[in-house]
Parts: C-alpha cells; sequence; structure tokens
C-alpha cells in the first residue's frame, strides 16, 4: 500500500499482481470510496480493519483487473458500483469485461508478475452497477466531488474522474510510457482521436495523472497517439 496526498486528502493506493493495475480509496469514518477496485487481499484486509460498513465504487471502465475485487466487496461491505451508462452491459458480460480471456491477456502481456501457475485462476464473471453517470456529471461523496469525463477509445465505457481540478484518475485512456490500447473488443480509434485526444491535451500541465496502471505523473508525460 502507498499514501499519498492530494488536496488535503488522504489516498490509500493499492495494486494486483495482475498487469500492475490500481485502486486508489479514501476514507471517512467508516465509509469508502474506491476508484476501481483491483483484486488485492491487502485492500480487503485494510477495509475490514477500519471497520468499514459501506463502500462506493467509481470504475473508470469494466474490464476485468479493474473489477475483479467488486464480487469480494458485495460480500463483507454495503457496496455501491458506479460507472458510464455505456458500462452496465460491459460489466455484465464476461467477454466484453474480457474476464473470459483474462488468462491468455495476462500469458502474453509483458508487465504482468503472475506467476505462471496463477494464470488459470480467473474464471469469467460478470459485475453489475447499481447507479451510472453521464458525461460531465459530479459525483458528490461526503465533501469531495468527482467530475466523470467520458474518454471513449480503449473501450465505449472509459472515463476520467477530475479531482479538485488538479487530480485526474485516468483509468487506462492515459498511461505513462505506452500507447493507450484501443484493439480490445469495444476499443475505437476514431473515438478516441476525436474525443479523448482533444481532452487530454486541453487540460493544464499542473494537473496530476493518476493512472489505472503505474505510478503516477504529470499529464505532460502522458503518451497520447
Amino acid at each position: 500500500m502507498e499514501v499519498i496526498k492530494a488536496a488535503g486528502n488522504t489516498i490509500y493506493i493499492f495494486k494486483t499482481k495482475v498487469i500492475d493495475a490500481n485502486t486508489y480509496c479514501f476514507i471517512e469514518g467508516n465509509d469508502a470510496l474506491l476508484i476501481d477496485a483491483v483484486q488485492s487481499d491487502e485492500l480487503q484486509n485494510f477495509l475490514l480493519s477500519l471497520e468499514i460498513k459501506r463502500i462506493a465504487v467509481l470504475l473508470t471502465h469494466g474490464h476485468y483487473d479493474h473489477i475483479m475485487s467488486i464480487p469480494n466487496l458485495r460480500k463483507q461491505f454495503d457496496t455501491v458500483v458506479i460507472c458510464a451508462e455505456s458500462g452496465k452491459d460491459i460489466l455484465e458480460n464476461p467477454r466484453k469485461n474480457l474476464s473470459a480471456v483474462a488468462n491468455h491477456i495476462n500469458f502474453f502481456r509483458k508487465d504482468s508478475i503472475w506467476e505462471k501457475e496463477e494464470l488459470d485462476n480467473i474464471i469469467p464473471f460478470r459485475v453489475t452497477c447499481d447507479f451510472t453517470l453521464n458525461d460531465r456529471d459530479v459525483y458528490k461523496w461526503k465533501n469531495l466531488e468527482f467530475q466523470m469525463i467520458c474518454t471513449p477509445g480503449h473501450s465505449a465505457d472509459s472515463v476520467f474522474y477530475l479531482f479538485c481540478n488538479t487530480y485526474l484518475f485516468s483509468g487506462d485512456s492515459l498511461l505513462k510510457g505506452r500507447e493507450p490500447i484501443l484493439r480490445f473488443p469495444g476499443g475505437n480509434v476514431q473515438d478516441y482521436m476525436r474525443y479523448t485526444k482533444p481532452i487530454i491535451l486541453s487540460f493544464p500541465d499542473t494537473v496530476e495523472v493518476l493512472p489505472g496502471h503505474g505510478a503516477r505523473f504529470k499529464i505532460s508525460e502522458g503518451t497520447v497517439l
């Protein structure tokens, strides 16, 4: 677990062994807000140790590596899942959320650090969302606000969450050192070039990116097509 400060708030960062994916966690009292929900026993144990009762999960998109903890979270906590309107069908379809082909993806990804004998552990699964947001909607949690910005290209339901106009939770739409993957089912080069790339280039250099994979970086360091 890594701990950082952002606009006076503490953010706990948890990683999964599956391609270095991140969950970002805010805590207030017995409530938690997660940006994505990667598979992490450390995350689960952390929430239990704090006697968390209620969890809200904001999803940057519905691919398996970002949603794997949701089934277990629902068993342990009062959990609400929020995604883009276009994400409902993706979450509920193992082929669209890629859990049906996850073991093949992990096997061929150079940045997966799973041991070979663990590669068959992911079985196809479905997740349901509780409510959806539309482009530029603001999600309010406690005294915090997160603006959702649709960023299609990596997937049809990919989004950013802009926090305090300074921190950007980018999912897989903007990473450092690797171009966005646009070839998965639901990916679209034209949508990325038409909508997402101009959005990325419109942000000032002061914006700090908290990506779906890897370490945080200044937006000027992100990789665009």
